[in-house]
Formats: C-alpha cells, structure tokens, sequence
C-alpha cells in the first residue's frame, strides 16, 4: 500500500513539473531559455525560436508549386558567369502621376539631359528635374491616352499621342510650344493623322516616323513619315496586319508578328530606305524581341512549359545562347550595343506568355540586373535589388545624372533608382 502512495506521489510531482515548464515556456514570449534547464550549466546554452510544428498544413504554409524561379534571382548560374553588386540606395517613387512615353533626351543648347513623361489622366507634359522634382510644362487636357512618342526636328520637339475613342486608336501628331514666361504653360500644336495607323515607331535620331496602316483587305501599308506631314513615301506592304514595330537603327526596322504563347512568332528586318525585308527568327511560341542599337544581336523570349526563357541571339553568326536569367524584352533597355539593363522577375508563375502578363493576369516583382554581352558568355551582376514590389516597364537611363528611371506597370507609377559607379 505504502508502495502505491509513493508511486501516485510521485507522478503527481512530475505533472507538477511538467506544467510549471510549459508555463514558463509559454510565458516567455514564445523563447525557450535553455540555461534554464540544461543540467550541465549555461556554458552551452542558448535561446531559440519556440516554433509550432503544423500536422496539417494550409496552401500558405505550403510552398506554391505554381511557381518556377526566375534564374538567377534565386538559383544563380556559376560564379564564373555572375556577379552580384547589388546598390543599397533607397528608391524614388515620383507619386502623383500616371505616365506614359517616359524618355530621356539631350537638349541640343545646353547638352544637357532632360527627362520628359506625358501624364496619363491629364494629358499634361511633365520634366523630371536632375533633383527629380515635377515640372509641368504644358496644360493640356487629353483623356483616354494609350501611347506616346516623341521626335524632333529643326522646329522642335514632336510627340505622337494615341487615344482610345469609339472603340479605335486615334493618332495625333504635335508640336510642343515652350512657354518663355516661367508663370505660363506651354502648349501642343495637334494635328490628327488618322484611325487607321495600327503600329508606329520613330527613328533613333527622332527625325521620322514609320506608320503601318491598316488596308481594305486585312493587309498593311508602311509609310515613311516626317513630322511636316508633307513627305508620306510608302515603302512596304503586307497581307496581314498583326505587326509589332521598332526602329532601333537607322536603316533597321524590326518588325515582329504580334506575340502569343499558344501561336508561332516570326521576326523581320525592313530596310526603310530599300523596304527590302530580311527573316531573322521564325516559328518562336510566344516571340517578343528587343533589338541593339547596332542591329548586331537582340534578346528574344518565348513560351515554355515552365513560364518562359530569355535568349541573346547574334544575327550575323544566327547563334543563339542563354541570356543567363529570363524576363521579357520589354523589360530591357538597351545602355549600348553590348550593355543591357533588366527588370528581371524574382519568380515567374506558371502562365501563358507573354499573353498573361500583356493582360495583367500576371504581375511581377523585379530587381534590376545589368548584363555585360562583350564576352562569350553573358555576364549577369544584380545592379539594384528593389525594396518595394515594382513589375517595370519603360526602363530609361540618365547616365550624366546617375539615375535609372522606370514605370511601374500595375501603377503606372514612374520610379527613380541610384545607379553606382
């Protein structure tokens, strides 16, 4: 009997123990103090995390299988081929402002660098200031803005609005008047080119612009252009009319078949003087491109099983080699003929691209990476890592005043980053 009592006490007094140490456990601000149970003295103590194990774990608790890693944000290529240098400056976001047509330009008189933006809801011309301060110059009022180009003559500034208006694009072209009192705006000379301009694109000296036009049939026209509105010369025609377009060199137009996951993209070379037309890449799913200023090698992507993958392509050798991470082209800009800079996703869901992203069904969180394409092998080096969640388009380099400018596409917020040295 005696037995028996000693054994009830004694487990009575490990029940005691035991709920005075879960007591202190859970009273500790979820740290566990292990000094305070290690029976060999504090020596090789330490405090850890309490961390609740979950038998039954929900879809947030779970990796998302749905997503693949962008490379190299998080699965980097060898050492060899990478180099990571990210810059710790804050970034600037510049708020108030909805922008389209961001864009950096030489002023012919001062040499010096001017950031120009048309804002979105109001139509007005704004100037980023070297301190990134706004300045609105004009006073417009335009709604339903889609697109913005801009050029430049003997006569000044141009730029080429495209509004959204019953149920079609209308294109108007303007000349920008400068106001010489600091207490006026300035103002926008409009003349309408027309409804059936379905892409355009202005050459890199900004002297001319090239209009595809839609035809009778379904085809397209293209038309060299200068901002007189005087000298239109057609120079090429084609039986469909589904065409992106870019003019990266002088006599180098690049158009491409308009992008989709689920259908087969061609690339083409149009000489705008000649309007002979060149096959570059064919049968690419997905197919959007970025061309170099030299029109020596562009990047392209296209749809995979796994999201989508960045390639650089050399158009003289027509090799084709890993970019070395994957985004889309126009996520790149161009810092020169060997040099890029891109919004690079840290990870990229499963989707169907570029459609998805296109659509907005798919956002992103980029850092941005600057490529090196001097060497054999692409040399990727994570330039900024961002501290916000950005998906940016519309990258645009102000080497002289240090700064990297971007439109953040879920916003159409404009953002500023330091560039290092």
């Amino acid at each position: 009997m005696a037995k028996k009592i000693i054994i009830i006490i004694l487990i009575f007094l490990i029940l005691i123990s035991l709920g005075v140490i879960g007591y202190l456990m859970l009273s500790s601000n979820n740290n566990i103090d292990l000094s305070k149970f290690w029976p060999f003295g504090s020596k090789t103590a330490e405090t850890v995390p309490l961390v609740p194990i979950n038998f039954f774990p929900t879809a947030s608790s779970t990796q998302d299988s749905s997503f693949i890693t962008a490379n190299p944000a998080s699965n980097p290529p060898p050492a060899s081929e990478t180099e990571t240098n990210p810059q710790a400056a804050e970034d600037q976001i510049l708020s108030g402002t909805s922008a389209l047509g961001l864009i950096v330009t030489t002023n012919s008189q001062t040499k010096t660098e001017q950031v120009f933006f048309v804002d979105r809801k109001s139509g007005n011309l704004y100037e980023i200031t070297a301190n990134n301060d706004l300045l609105c110059l004009t006073g417009e009022t335009l709604s339903d803005l889609q697109e913005v180009y801009w050029g430049q003559d003997k006569a000044g500034q141009h730029l080429i609005t495209r509004l959204a208006k019953f149920n079609q694009l209308i294109t108007v072209s303007g000349l920008i008047k400068k106001s010489d009192s600091a207490d006026n705006l300035g103002t926008i000379n409009n003349q309408i080119l027309g409804t059936n301009i379905s892409a355009l694109a202005v050459s890199p000296n900004g002297s001319q612009f090239f209009t595809l036009e839609t035809t009778t049939g379904g085809g397209v026209t293209g038309y060299l252009n200068d901002w007189t509105g005087k000298n239109k010369k057609k120079v090429w025609s084609f039986q469909f009319g589904d065409w992106q377009i870019n003019w990266p060199k002088d006599n180098l137009i690049s158009l491409t078949t308009t992008p989709s996951g689920s259908e087969e993209g061609y690339l083409y070379f149009l000489n705008p003087t000649t309007g002979a037309l060149t096959k570059i890449l064919k049968g690419v799913k997905g197919l959007t491109a970025n061309v170099a200023p030299d029109g020596q090698k562009l990047i392209y992507t296209s749809h995979s099983l796994s999201g989508l993958a960045t390639y650089l392509y050399n158009v003289a050798t027509q090799k084709t080699v890993a970019l070395g991470l994957n985004t889309l082209p126009e996520k790149c800009l161009w810092a020169d003929k060997n040099t890029l800079y891109c919004a690079v996703p840290r990870n990229i869901p499963n989707g169907l691209y570029p459609d998805n992203w296109y659509q907005g069904k798919i956002t992103f969180v980029d850092d941005i990476w600057k490529i090196d394409l001097s060497q054999t092998q692409p040399l990727t080096t994570l330039a900024i890592q961002l501290k916000s969640s950005y998906d940016l388009v519309n990258l645009t380099l102000a080497p002289k005043r240090g700064w990297l400018y971007a439109i953040n596409k879920t916003d159409s917020s404009i953002q500023a980053f330091a560039l290092g040295d």
